[in-house]
Parts: structure tokens; sequence; C-alpha cells
């Protein structure tokens, strides 16, 4: 079944999210680049301004997992007995136990990414990059939210959950796969398509997968830098 698509319609959004961000919960890559008082004060100025027009969303659906040729996953749909395969490669590893699967897609939405470069066309290229900055603190905040759905259900039903899979980001899983991830959702509920190159804009998207099943011995969802096909050479690499 590979390259057919799931019907769109089954999607869940989160659009109500009520994050709140700081800076001290800043990662320490970023903080330790905010360390004089003149750039902290920027860095709050800016942060204010991009939590009063950021629109952070979250879409996402399950589906029944099953692993087929080697490196192949299945997923199904129960209420229209659909499915899509796609292949995985080497981050098929991580599936095996996998009996259903969390697919999906966050965003920080298009309004920082307007913000920041309107500041760079004005010059402003510190309040650019405290913009992008902000963004990517952001994504690690959807990042909890989505980690907290897919533990709860495991929870719920007894079960463990593997890590968040995502494809141009693991090995074996290239970013051509994206497409066809994304195939399953409606994407246009929460402002975000896929490029031709299977790039998401917003940019600051991100498209993941996590299985959940009664093999996995954890209850929380993995550090992505446990699959990341960069981990070796990342500077904003979390332990594990």
């Amino acid at each position: 079944m590979e390259g057919q698509q799931l019907q769109k319609g089954h999607g869940r959004v989160i659009n109500k999210l009520g994050i709140t961000l700081a800076l001290p919960e800043f990662s320490p890559y970023h903080r330790a680049s905010l360390k004089s008082p003149a750039l902290q004060e920027t860095a709050e100025t800016i942060l204010a301004e991009a939590s009063r027009i950021w629109r952070p969303r979250i879409v996402y659906r399950w589906l029944e997992a099953t692993t087929v040729d080697g490196d192949s996953l299945q997923l199904h749909c129960s209420e229209t007995g659909e499915g899509l395969s796609l292949e995985l490669g080497f981050s098929i590893a991580f599936l095996g136990d996998a009996k259903e699967a969390l697919v999906g897609v966050y965003s920080v939405g298009a309004e920082l990414e307007r913000a920041g470069a309107e500041a760079s066309g004005n010059g402003q290229h510190l309040e650019s990059y405290l913009y992008d900055v902000v963004a990517l603190e952001l994504l690690e905040k959807l990042a909890l939210q989505v980690n907290r759905v897919a533990e709860e259900r495991a929870g719920r039903l007894g079960w463990g959950v593997g890590p968040v899979l995502s494809p141009g980001s693991v090995h074996g899983w290239d970013l051509e796969g994206q497409a066809l991830l994304c195939s399953a959702l409606p994407l246009s509920d929460i402002g975000v398509r896929v490029h031709d190159d299977s790039v998401l804009h917003p940019f600051k998207s991100v498209s993941f997968l996590i299985g959940i099943g009664p093999g996995y011995d954890s209850s929380e969802v993995g550090s992505p830098c446990e699959v990341c096909s960069k981990s070796d050479e990342c500077t904003m690499r979390q332990d594990y």
C-alpha cells in the first residue's frame, strides 16, 4: 500500500494550548547566548511580543501499527479500513513493539517567522535572531505536549512508549517520507502545508510518529536525540 493516502478528516486539532514561555526556561544553549543584561532585556521584549502573536497548534491521529517486510511500518485506520505503508529503514527497529502509532504535526505558526523576516528586513538582526530562538523554544514546549498525548494513552492501556521519530531526522527515514506521513493529516486545519521538496511550511513545524505497545519498557517518550541522525554533531543534544 506504499503511497496510498488515508482520509484526512479524522485528525484531532489542538489550538488552545495555553503555553507560556520565560527566559529561565530556555535551553542552556540559548541562555548562554544571552548572558549580558542588554541582550536579556531585548530578549524579554521580543518574548513579550512573540507571546502576543504566536499561534501554536497540533494536529494528530491514532492508527494501528504493524511492522512488515523488515523495514516497513503498516499504519491502518480501523474506521475506514484504509492503510498506509512507510519505509523507515534502520529506524523500524524502534517500532517493532508498536501496536498503535501517534502521527501528527505541530507548528508554532507563521506569525513568528513573519515577524523575524520583518525585523531582518529593517536591519534588526538581533531581534530577528531572537524571534527564531523563541520559535525553537516554543517547538520544544509543543513536543512535550505531544509526548503527553502518547504517554497518557499508553498509560491507560497499560502499555509503554517508544522514542519520537521524524522523517529526515532519523537514520533510514528520509525527508521525502514526510509528504506520505502528512498525507494522513488535515494539515490545512493548522495552517501547514508540505512543499514539493517535502519541507513543511511554516518552517518551524515538525511531523512526528510515536509507537506505543505492550512490548515497550518505558512509560515516557524517549528523547529525539536517541534516534536523531545528527546527534553526534549537534550542539543542543540532550542526554538520554
